[in-house]
Order: structure tokens, then sequence, then C-alpha cells
């Protein structure tokens, strides 16, 4: 059985049914990744795409005040250390609209 990971050499390794492969990304990326399996009578080629992203980490509030006025808006936000792809669903209890946020950068303060 040969694993090849995007951005490596092919690696050959003996198929064990019981066997799981580990592999870690040190990148953030969209990568391909395939198993050639085989035999003497046979081959199988399996490709899937894997998506590398940094998780959420330090999530914590960041609001300045814990009591709002009726009718006056307040600043509600997010502080987190580092995250891609983040993607922030704002629900204040009250049933309005919620708010969809969406970003790609890291480190960043949100608010609504």
């Amino acid at each position: 059985m040969a694993v090849m990971y995007a951005g490596s050499l092919p690696q050959s390794l003996l198929f064990d049914i019981n066997t799981v492969y580990n592999h870690i990304y040190y990148t953030e990326g969209i990568y391909q990744v395939s198993v050639n399996i085989s035999n003497h009578l046979s081959w199988a080629v399996l490709t899937a795409q894997m998506i590398v992203a940094m998780p959420v980490v330090n999530m914590m509030w960041a609001m300045p005040v814990a009591h709002a006025s009726v009718g006056v808006s307040f600043v509600a936000g997010v502080v987190m250390e580092m995250g891609t792809n983040v993607t922030l669903v704002w629900d204040f209890g009250d049933s309005s609209a919620s708010a969809v946020v969406s970003k790609l950068r890291t480190g960043t303060f949100y608010s609504y």
C-alpha cells in the first residue's frame, strides 16, 4: 500500500486492516490525500480532500458592561487567540434576527 499526502513523497506501508495510519500537517491549506492499494490481482486508488486550519483557541467574551438600557445599543464582542475560517452566530436571546459574522483572520476582535 502506498500513501501520499500532498507535498510529500509517497510512503510504502505494509497494509494491516487493524492499523490506523497517522499524519500531522504543519501548514494550513487544502491537501489531496491518496492511497494506492494493490495485490497481484487488482488495485485501487482512493483520493480525498483534507482541509487543514487553525482551531479556535482561548475564546472569551469582550463586553465592557453587563447591563444595557432599553432602546440603547451596546457592544458585545469576542476575543480569541487564534482560529481561521471562523463563523460567529450571534443570538441575543430576545427573538430578534441573529447576526452571522465570518472571518478569515486570526487574533481579531469581533463586535456586533
